[in-house]
């Protein structure tokens, strides 16, 4: 079966790059583009096809049975956020705690909650 991919116009390569991880040639990879994750989320729930989703953005809706994964393979993307701050600059309380915050946060995701 081929379903059409759903892509985010934030991400315009992230199909070829997951097909290269795969070891696989996506060729021409087309589809409807989406500018946000929770409009391509929708569109997936909704069977207009498949979607690259971050797991935290749809894991309520994976244990739901609305979304389901197609592969039980996770990427790494490219595109990261990073926490930085001037070396001059001391780490007060509210940077701590938000540094700390955030450590566990992406701690939980990663260690599947």
């Amino acid at each position: 079966m081929k379903l059409p991919l759903l892509h985010l116009a934030s991400r315009p390569d992230q199909w070829r790059r997951r097909f290269a991880a795969q070891g696989e040639d996506g060729g021409m990879v087309q589809g409807m583009v989406f500018d946000q994750f929770a409009t391509a989320a929708q569109a997936a729930w909704s069977g207009l096809g498949i979607a690259l989703l971050p797991t935290f953005l749809c894991a309520d809706e994976i244990k739901r049975g609305n979304l389901v994964p197609i592969v039980d393979a996770p990427m790494s993307s490219h595109q990261r956020y990073w926490l930085v701050w001037p070396d001059d600059c001391e780490m007060g309380p509210p940077l701590r705690a938000f540094r700390g915050w955030l450590l566990g946060a992406s701690r939980r995701e990663i260690g599947g909650r």
